[in-house]
């Protein structure tokens, strides 16, 4: 799915926010992927996966890195993620419903605020539409050597 202009600079200026806070972030966000998507964790039976652990904060900057990758690079997604998507497909056979990822970015407004405005950019209706349609993109890629 092919984001706007006006989509892409939703997404470049909300992923501002996440780029200067990674650690916290990926640990954050990894957190609450093991809280939803439980099965999850059968994808890392060697890491201690209790919150706020040393594993879990390294592996949630990992994919934040790599989240940040696409954005800075989303017009040519497909490029940009195919090592990942090697590695999750033919290395690590991770099952492909598990790359959506709306809940590992919805963050908490104490996060991503627009100080100018005070409002909480992670919950302006607009930059919520356009990182759903980048974060659909991205699956898709992720997905697609699974078909």
């Amino acid at each position: 799915m092919a984001q706007s202009a006006e989509d892409k600079a939703n997404i470049r200026g909300f992923w501002e926010n996440v780029r200067g806070n990674t650690a916290e972030t990926g640990r954050e966000a990894l957190e609450r992927t093991f809280l939803s998507f439980r099965t999850v964790k059968t994808y890392f039976p060697h890491c201690d996966l209790s919150p706020g652990s040393a594993q879990v904060r390294d592996q949630g900057r990992k994919v934040i890195f790599a989240m940040t990758d696409a954005v800075d690079n989303m017009d040519d997604l497909p490029t940009v993620l195919s090592a990942l998507t090697d590695l999750h497909t033919h290395k690590l056979y991770v099952d492909p419903v598990n790359f959506r990822m709306s809940v590992l970015l919805a963050p908490g407004p104490q996060h991503y605020c627009d100080h100018v405005q005070s409002v909480p950019m992670g919950f302006q209706p607009a930059i919520h539409t356009s990182m759903e349609k980048f974060l659909d993109s991205t699956s898709a890629v992720l997905t697609s050597q699974y078909r």
